[in-house]
């Protein structure tokens, strides 16, 4: 199939150029394998973590997180193209430095490895096949330690119904856990409609990756590494933030008993669930729009918002408590 090649400006003042695939609205003409998904389009969040993150790796730098030695270890979860983990590294300004890029898609690996030769850090990049719901992938990862790790992970509330084949199967045929209120209907009926895939699909409740990431973090980060994470955040509202299904609180509760201290961002006005649904539903169909809906509901997904997520580990020292103090700031909407 056709590629896109993306120009990247990045904060450093540095150019990377990125190939990818293409947005699924162009994508669905051309064919990829059956085991393979499409790879990650560069997006709106794709940028939006690459230009914050540079206040990141200041901090990072500030804190006494760059390692004395030099050469920070980066670790890119989710990968896709690989923009996030070449895109620190360039703004790192350190030739020491290195990176993982992991990814469940054999595509991604490929896409990422490409990238690292096209914009001359091939020699510095390490690509590795994760599934972030396996436990024995999980597993292997904790076997190295990282100064930053990264995610940009699947987010979409997905129906198991409109997850294509490559996701259901990495969810081992869909949902398991008794929420999901929809069968994965037959592969005729899903050819004709809009599905989700690796790179969207997060599960039932959209937070299957994105609550691994967080849970891997503590014993993937060395002391004063930070963790840097772009996605869409379900029930974001700092109205009723000891609600347990609060995006606050879930966070805290999938950090751990780990000492950290963190900060999220989400926008002022969040999607509400009624909205979010017309807009997975892609057409005007109203039928397909009620079922996103009731999907929803059954998830207790009241709202959604896009966010960033800053985490810095501590291993001991400033916050004693076995637990991450995470604040929560408002982006107010923009004129």
């Amino acid at each position: 199939p056709l590629v896109h090649l993306f120009a990247l400006d990045i904060p450093s003042g540095d150019n990377l150029v990125i190939v990818t695939d293409l947005h699924p609205n162009v994508l669905r003409r051309t064919s990829l394998s059956e085991t393979e998904g499409a790879v990650m389009y560069i997006g709106p969040d794709s940028i939006s973590l690459v230009h914050h993150f540079e206040a990141g790796i200041k901090k990072f730098k500030a804190n006494g997180g760059w390692p004395q030695s030099g050469g920070c270890n980066v670790l890119d979860l989710c990968t896709g193209s690989g923009i996030q983990a070449l895109a620190t590294m360039a703004m790192l300004r350190d030739t020491n430095s290195s990176s993982v890029v992991a990814d469940v898609n054999d595509r991604a690996l490929r896409f990422a490895r490409f990238n690292a030769k096209l914009n001359g850090f091939g020699n510095r990049l390490r690509t590795c096949q994760v599934n972030l719901l396996d436990e024995s992938d999980r597993k292997r990862l904790q076997a190295e330690k990282y100064d930053i790790v990264l995610a940009n992970p699947p987010f979409i509330p997905t129906p198991p119904s409109r997850s294509d084949r490559p996701a259901l199967l990495v969810r081992k045929g869909g949902d398991d856990s008794g929420k999901g209120c929809y069968s994965s209907g037959s592969d005729q009926n899903r050819s004709q409609m809009q599905t989700y895939g690796l790179f969207s699909s997060g599960g039932v409740d959209g937070e299957d990756c994105l609550r691994s990431v967080i849970e891997l973090a503590p014993h993937l980060l060395n002391d004063g590494g930070i963790l840097a994470i772009v996605s869409e955040f379900m029930n974001p509202s700092s109205e009723d933030e000891q609600n347990q299904n609060c995006a606050l609180q879930k966070i805290c509760q999938w950090w751990g008993s780990n000492s950290g201290v963190g900060m999220f961002f989400s926008n002022e006005l969040p999607v509400s669930a009624k909205i979010y649904a017309e807009r997975r539903a892609i057409s005007n169909d109203l039928e397909e729009a009620a079922l996103w809906l009731t999907h929803l509901k059954d998830m207790n997904i009241k709202e959604v918002s896009p966010g960033l997520l800053f985490i810095i580990a501590q291993k001991g020292g400033e916050n004693d408590n076995k637990n991450l103090l995470l604040s929560h700031r408002i982006v107010p909407k923009s004129d």
